[in-house]
């Protein structure tokens, strides 16, 4: 667990510790493999908060039907009520009301 919390704390695409890359790598394919199954399918992702942006980007798999909506914090942090953040979460809330 406390590798996975330092992979969630530094937010990097490759660590200097192999044990944390080889973890990281089994989360990212797990996470990739649950984004393929997506593939076929129009949706609305909300990658929220900087470790998700981070998996979603690394993960490499796109699609053009998908709406991507970056910048979101993740809710745990209460943040969404910050001008900070505004005209994300305004989009956000935008594409939910369609």
């Amino acid at each position: 667990i406390e590798l996975i919390e330092q992979i969630r704390k530094n937010n990097k695409d490759f660590y200097k510790d192999e044990s944390k890359n080889i973890l990281q790598k089994i989360i990212l394919d797990t996470f990739s493999a649950s984004l393929r199954e997506l593939k076929d399918k129009k949706l609305y992702l909300v990658p929220c908060g900087k470790t998700a942006e981070k998996f979603f980007k690394l993960s490499g798999v796109s699609n053009p039907n998908w709406t991507i909506v970056e910048g979101i914090p993740h809710p745990s942090y209460n943040s969404w009520a910050r001008e900070k953040y505004r005209v994300e979460i305004q989009n956000l809330k935008g594409l939910m009301k369609k």
